[in-house]
This record gives structure tokens, C-alpha cells and sequence, in this order.
């Protein structure tokens, strides 16, 4: 065995047996997943540290059947999860701190991923931090809907369904595709509604909404009443409770 340190290169059983032990926090057991048609060894302390989901799993007996990760041959099969979109959480969860930029997930669509996948296995910091990216970026007002509702973001909803109650264009496939039917439904009676209009300049009137006029509307107050289940109004002496997103049980299993 080669070492740093010259004290001693020769350990035999009995000198193991003496004192010599593994750290309980820095020798780390690598386990394999595949995502799509790609393998991924990880150190599975990396996971269990983020994720209670992880935890649980890997403290599964494994009975007589080989143990689930150890190897290409038996991996952790990630049902339904994109290789790009694992590799861009494993991009956040393995970065040094005082590493580069540029090894952080770099788009929109990397940090979407990153926020989906976090959210889907418990990753409550890492939510967090995907967040606060995707926050500081000019998201397209479909994508941002959409992510404000899958997550239950209200100060992404109210604004995201706004710019787009105000759009002259229609409502089309991609917006279905993205949002799903209920809320495109739903946000056609936004559109199509009599509503009292608070105007840019500040007054207020009941306003039939056409196209020519809706770009000059403010559709929050009807936005808030169609779509009430992300806008939870307190009760007078109830404390304020956080919106929470629900979270999905993963498909995690061997192939």
C-alpha cells in the first residue's frame, strides 16, 4: 500500500485491528444509477445528506438478491428521469464551492431540471437554491407559469399568468403542452372576463377585455379568484401558513 506519509507502507491485518479504521464521514461508498442510457457511480453520503427519499432507500434490506447499485450489472434504475437532467442536479450537489461558475448548470432549462428533480426527492436546499437561479433569470412567462404552479411559487403565478392574460396572441398548442388543459382553460376565462381593470395610471373601472385593450390591464385580482387554490387567503387570527408544493413519489428501482 503507497502512502503520503513515509511512517509506514507495510499494514497487516493485526496493525488494522489496532486502531486503524475508516473515517465515519469521508470514505464513501459509491453507488450506480442509470438515467435514460447513461450510467452514474455517486457517492451515495452525497445523496443521503440531501435527501430523505435516498436515505430510506439505501437503509433497505437487501435479502438475498444483490445489493441495488453496486454495479453496472445491478444498478439503481431512475424511472422517467432524463441522463441531462440527473447530470445537471449531480452538477450542483458535487460542485466545490470554490469552483468555477461554469461547472453549475448554465440555462433556464438546466436549473428548471435541477428545481424538478429536487423537488420530486426532497431536496429542500437544493430546491431552495434552484429558486433563487431561476429567479434572477428573464424566464419565458409560459415556463414560469408553469413551474409556479407545479411548485406552488405564487409570486411567480400571479405575474407569469398576467403577462399572458395581457398577450395579444391566442392561446395555442404549446401553451396546452406546457400548462396543461385545465389551466389553459382556466386562463382563457382570465382573459375573456369583465373585470374591475386597475389601469396604468391607477384608476380603476369595469372594462370589457378585448385584445386591444389588455395589454393596459391588470388582471392580478381575477387571477387570484380563478386560480385561488396558489393565492390562500388567511382567516383573521389563523397564523399564516406557507403553500407548499406536493411532492411526488419517485420511481426508483433496479433493472
Amino acid at each position: 500500500m503507497s502512502t503520503i506519509a513515509h511512517e509506514s507502507n507495510a499494514y497487516t491485518t493485526t496493525t488494522m485491528s489496532a486502531g486503524i479504521h475508516h473515517d465515519d464521514k469521508f470514505y464513501f461508498t459509491n453507488v450506480v444509477f442509470m438515467a435514460g442510457r447513461t450510467f452514474f457511480r455517486i457517492p451515495r453520503q452525497i445523496l443521503e445528506a440531501h435527501s430523505e427519499v435516498f436515505r430510506d432507500m439505501f437503509c433497505m434490506p437487501a435479502g438475498d438478491r444483490p445489493t441495488e447499485g453496486s454495479s453496472d450489472q445491478n444498478p439503481i434504475f431512475l424511472e422517467g428521469i432524463a441522463s441531462h437532467d440527473f447530470a445537471q442536479l449531480l452538477k450542483v450537489l458535487l460542485g466545490s464551492p470554490v469552483g468555477h461558475a461554469d461547472d453549475l448548470p448554465q440555462s433556464a432549462s438546466d436549473w428548471s431540471a435541477v428545481l424538478n428533480l429536487s423537488h420530486l426527492w426532497g431536496m429542500d436546499s437544493i430546491h431552495s437554491f434552484a429558486f433563487e437561479k431561476l429567479s434572477g433569470m428573464n424566464l419565458d412567462p409560459v415556463d414560469k407559469a408553469a413551474l409556479g404552479i407545479r411548485h406552488n411559487f405564487p409570486e411567480w403565478v400571479k405575474p407569469a399568468l398576467n403577462e399572458l392574460s395581457r398577450r395579444t396572441q391566442p392561446l395555442c398548442r404549446r401553451d396546452v403542452e406546457k400548462l396543461g388543459l385545465d389551466v389553459v382553460l382556466r386562463l382563457a376565462e382570465v382573459r375573456e372576463s369583465i373585470v374591475g381593470a386597475t389601469w396604468a395610471g391607477g384608476s380603476i373601472g369595469s372594462t370589457a377585455v378585448g385584445r386591444r385593450t389588455a395589454a393596459h390591464l391588470d388582471f392580478g385580482e381575477r387571477i387570484e379568484e380563478v386560480f385561488a387554490e396558489h393565492f390562500p387567503r388567511s382567516v383573521p387570527g389563523d397564523p399564516v401558513k406557507k403553500t407548499q408544493g406536493n411532492s411526488t413519489t419517485p420511481m426508483i428501482k433496479s433493472c
